[in-house]
């Protein structure tokens, strides 16, 4: 914590600023003395992306209540808000000190200069407000300019303090000073602990990153093999067959029945882990509540959609594709999410790998069927805007609903979970109206590699598919909706080169449409990872840094 003193308003001589390093024992080395009557103003920055900051500047706010004068003007700014993808205090937690205590709050990001020199201006025209006879900048022979550029923002790894503006910074003695001198030497062993934590927390994040990026890869394939062996055991691959058409209520049940395994996995976690979140206020409840009702009903939408439209259109991959443009529409409104080269190169290079993908599957539709192929492209439409518009909710709900208390484990598998069994109802029932229950016997009955086989291909198959989407909630949460629609389409030429190991359908070959697919594929996926990976260097780099200019 950096503390910062100017000269009493009658001073006429050069302005020097007193900075001290502030540690645990401040408060006894200096008595109480300065913040008792000398300290008017002070801003209180936290880093969003390190929960210790945040604990820090509450107890600062604690001894700043307890050791200063009523009147003194604090503010609160949540920093480094270009990574929100990364931040590990909530917005609604950030506010809750500021909303308890009548405190302004102000997002910030020292390395972008968004904001910072507001929140200088806000508290100095607070302070000025209070002390309305004293002429700050006319009494320090200083214009505003001066004093919002001058060296008074001071960040750390554990967070900043900056004490605005003092009257009698002559209580502090040359003792007192000689103290600020020792404490004012490079970081702590308490700030080497906090970079030590740091480090292995961004390891770990990262390792999550690609744990979660395997799951979508691996049930993106084992979804796609089990699909496609499903409808050649059944007969579905034969255009004159008319079964071909049928079975889309099954497939979205099977897409979302998995679940129980999920809550299986998420009990363990927490009676292993011990992670059980705060008793929610029935606000909170409404909102969570609200929040798993509209991503059920869209999980439902897109599954129910898709699974026609794979059914009854030729052009369905292309189609497929404008998810990707969707989604960057939809997370640049609801999301805020900010673009860059890398990332408009990753969007671009994934959905190059899902638009020259050829591969002829076993529910590939006949294309004399004119009436139901534009029936088809007009669900695949809506499937990619359901689909597109639950990531960007799924990243909202972390964001503002899912209670921080809960780890992010925990966070991804209850949202999983809660989402896919309102979306099972909702497509169980779509199976018994529509009547197409009837064909589940009809299909265990002529399965062609025999019952078992039937019921393991199906379990298999929802499994599958259910791992798969874990993992695209665990990059929304981990990252943003928009790096998870890209994990999953990079996953697609992966996806239709073991369906040509596995079925050779038409004597379909890897030609060089999918070794090119697979390579943008890669490229997609590296592209958008170096652009995290320089987002957090970058934050490395800030919060390294000792002395920020406003």
């Amino acid at each position: 914590m950096k503390l910062v003193s100017l000269p009493p308003l009658s001073s006429s001589q050069p302005t020097v600023l007193n900075i001290c390093e502030k540690s645990e024992s401040w408060m006894k080395q200096i008595g109480g003395s300065l913040t008792t009557t000398s300290t008017v103003g002070a801003l209180l920055v936290y880093d969003i992306t390190k929960r210790q900051t945040f604990d820090n500047v509450l107890r600062w706010l604690r001894e700043l209540r307890d050791h200063t004068d009523s009147n003194i003007v604090i503010m609160i700014t949540r920093n480094t808000a270009n990574l929100n993808h990364l931040k590990s205090v909530a917005e609604e937690d950030g506010h809750t000190p500021a909303k308890t205590e009548g405190l302004s709050i102000l997002e910030t990001s020292a390395l972008e200069a968004t904001n910072v020199e507001k929140a200088f201006q806000t508290v100095l025209a607070e302070i000025y407000h209070i002390i309305s006879k004293k002429i700050i900048c006319a009494a320090l022979n200083f214009s505003p300019s001066w004093v919002l550029a001058g060296n008074l923002a001071f960040h750390s790894p554990q967070g900043t303090f900056m004490g605005l503006y003092t009257e009698s910074p002559d209580r502090i003695t040359q003792e007192e000073e000689a103290n600020i001198g020792v404490k004012n030497q490079p970081r702590a062993t308490t700030s080497i602990a906090s970079d030590r934590s740091q480090i292995l927390k961004t390891r770990n994040w990262w390792i999550c990153i690609f744990v979660c990026s395997g799951f979508v890869v691996t049930g993106r394939v084992l979804s796609t093999l089990l699909l496609n062996y499903y409808f050649i055991q059944t007969g579905r691959d034969a255009c004159d067959d008319p079964k071909q058409f049928k079975g889309t209520w099954l497939q979205s049940f099977l897409q979302n029945a998995a679940f129980p395994s999920i809550a299986f996995l998420l009990l363990l976690w927490r009676s292993l882990f011990s992670t059980h979140g705060e008793t929610q206020s029935s606000s909170s409840f409404g909102k969570l509540f609200l929040l798993y009702i509209s991503l059920g009903v869209l999980f439902s939408a897109y599954s129910q959609l898709y699974a026609i439209g794979r059914t009854h259109c030729v052009f369905f991959f292309w189609i497929f594709t404008t998810q990707l443009i969707f989604t960057s529409i939809f997370t640049a409104i609801i999301n805020k999410h900010k673009f860059n080269r890398w990332i408009i190169l990753s969007i671009v290079l994934s959905g190059v790998a899902t638009g020259i993908t050829s591969s002829d599957d076993a529910y590939y539709p006949c294309e004399s069927e004119g009436w139901k192929m534009s029936y088809g492209a007009w669900c695949s439409f809506f499937g990619t805007v359901a689909f597109s518009l639950s990531l960007c909710i799924m990243q909202l709900g972390f964001q503002k609903v899912i209670p921080k208390t809960e780890s992010r484990v925990s966070a991804v598998m209850l949202m999983q979970t809660n989402a896919s069994m309102i979306a099972t109802l909702i497509c169980l029932v779509g199976l018994f109206v529509s009547g197409e229950f009837k064909d589940i016997k009809e299909d265990f009955e002529t399965f062609k590699t025999g019952k078992p086989l039937y019921v393991l291909s199906l379990i298999g198959l929802s499994l599958a598919w259910q791992v798969m989407s874990l993992g695209i909630v665990g990059l929304v949460c981990l990252a943003s909706s928009l790096f998870s629609n890209v994990v999953s389409f990079s996953a697609t030429p992966v996806a239709n080169i073991f369906v040509v190991l596995a079925f050779r359908f038409m004597d379909d070959d890897i030609g060089w449409f999918k070794g090119g697919a697979l390579l943008a594929g890669i490229l997609g996926f590296a592209s958008y990872v170096y652009s995290l990976y320089k987002a957090i260097k970058k934050q490395e780099i800030a919060s390294q840094t000792e002395l920020v200019r406003v």
